[in-house]
């Protein structure tokens, strides 16, 4: 496959450069941005042109594999080094999700009150891009969001502007919480040839319709690396909100939810007592609060498994605006061994929440690294006394 880099400006998304890098490395996630890193030889006055022509902060990046656009990467910092072999640029940069972070929540209020939340979604990426006048279209980067659909999941929320929170941080919020939703920002080139950029959800998750995809190993998975970790560790969950303004009240204190959410299963396993609090500055809603524990509880708690695998690129199809959808993978090996009825004890149709992509090159070979979405199971471990 044949990768290539076009470098364009952030805003009119017209090119400015094309490069020829190597030690690529760019990933794409669900709802948090994915990282993209290269570097280019500047071994004559034209590479340096164009070279200077990428500024970071300002210019993008689009990752085509053949004639489809795989990522778009908002470059955030470049790095200069020469010694007398030669001279190189590194470039750093993140997914476009990552603009949002950098855009703080401007308006005196935002309020919403009974909004289905995805209402709630396409209201704040229209706000924050609208910029300041004169300059209003500095914040436009045409990042679309379909009007049709809605989850009837409704939510009260109050953002103001004197909290100095991104809308990255709110979207983020929104999204992570007890029967929320999913998102991501895709680029593709539509019918007449224009590159487009969408941001889409999904609820209660993505998930787009696909053709199977088996992976097996030994067989089309060549590697596998399985995380688990406690270092963050929690089996009772708190959160903590904003200060409820009173003139009557000297000493006000954030509000707090009355008791902890509890991993229950974790308990029964004989896991220990590990306390987290997580701050959500802009809640002045007690049920709000409660809803963010118990997503909490649910989703992350206990031990945090990561399973990243690597497989033969083009073994089975795959693209990364399918970000959400399912696979089967199954392994057997001394780790995963077959059960007593010869079965394998790790096998299932898991989806895949990020991936990680090397191109091809000199020394190195194509490779895809699958992040997929497992829950630990407290009881799969035998009970300790």
């Amino acid at each position: 496959m044949t990768y290539t880099y076009r470098f364009a400006n952030l805003l009119s998304d017209s090119d400015v450069a094309e490069l020829d890098l190597s030690n690529v490395r760019f990933d794409r996630r669900i709802i948090v941005p994915g990282s993209f890193s290269g570097t280019v030889t500047v071994s004559n006055e034209e590479i340096a042109r164009q070279v200077r022509q990428v500024v970071p902060g300002k210019s993008i990046v689009h990752v085509y594999r053949d004639s489809e656009i795989w990522g778009t990467y908002i470059i955030w910092q470049a790095r200069v080094k020469s010694n007398r072999a030669n001279t190189t640029v590194e470039f750093q940069g993140a997914s476009l999700e990552s603009w949002f972070y950098k855009r703080t929540v401007d308006l005196d209020e935002l309020n919403y009150s009974n909004i289905d939340q995805i209402d709630i979604l396409r209201d704040m990426v229209f706000n924050a891009q609208i910029g300041w006048i004169p300059y209003e279209s500095a914040a436009n980067l045409n990042i679309r969001v379909s009007p049709d659909g809605v989850s009837g999941v409704r939510r009260d929320r109050l953002y103001r502007k004197t909290e100095a929170a991104s809308y990255g941080q709110r979207l983020e919020e929104l999204a992570n919480v007890d029967n929320g939703f999913e998102y991501m920002i895709r680029t593709y080139i539509n019918d007449q040839g224009e590159r487009v950029r969408e941001l889409v959800w999904g609820y209660p998750h993505l998930n787009f319709d696909t053709q199977t995809l088996n992976y097996f190993y030994p067989g089309n998975i060549k590697a596998y690396e399985f995380t688990y970790d406690a270092t963050d560790a929690a089996t009772a969950f708190w959160t903590r909100g904003d200060t409820i303004e009173s003139d009557y009240v000297q000493d006000a204190q954030p509000l707090m939810t009355e008791f902890p959410v509890l991993a229950g299963d974790y308990f029964d396993a004989r896991w220990p007592h590990l306390d987290k609090v997580i701050d959500y500055s802009s809640v002045t809603d007690i049920e709000t609060l409660e809803e963010y524990a118990a997503y909490w509880a649910a989703t992350r708690a206990g031990l945090v498994m990561i399973p990243q695998i690597e497989v033969i690129p083009d073994s089975v199809s795959f693209h990364p605006n399918l970000l959400g959808s399912y696979a089967s993978f199954t392994i057997t090996d001394d780790f995963f061994p077959l059960d007593a009825n010869g079965s394998p004890t790790f096998a299932g149709e898991f989806r895949i929440v990020g991936v990680e992509v090397t191109p091809d090159e000199r020394g190195n070979t194509e490779s895809f690294r699958f992040v997929i979405e497992t829950e630990f199971d407290p009881t799969d471990v035998e009970v300790q006394a």
